[in-house]
């Protein structure tokens, strides 16, 4: 569920697809999501990555540290960048 909201899923998104994969589950509804997806332990979640990145850690590194596939930190590395900024982490 963090690695959906990470890619800009929506809390219903997330628990529609809860719902889709496990339709034995009960109350994966929106709220419970909301509940599993503290916006404080997201933001926490997210500093960790955001310091890790600013030390200059690599993508595939930190990537593997929080157990994230490489794309998701890719997307939080490139967030709120311009269009330059991004082109700059091309190889």
């Amino acid at each position: 569920m963090l690695r959906l909201s990470l890619l800009g899923w929506t809390q219903e998104e997330v628990s529609g697809k809860a719902q889709e994969l496990w339709p034995e589950g009960k109350g994966v509804n929106q709220a419970q999501v909301s509940r599993l997806l503290c916006k404080n332990e997201l933001d926490d979640f997210c500093i960790k990555i955001s310091s890790d990145l600013s030390a200059g850690h690599p993508i595939d590194k930190i990537a593997k540290r929080y157990e994230l596939a490489p794309i998701l930190v890719w997307a939080l590395a490139l967030q709120g960048k311009g269009d330059a900024e991004r082109l700059g982490y091309l190889p």
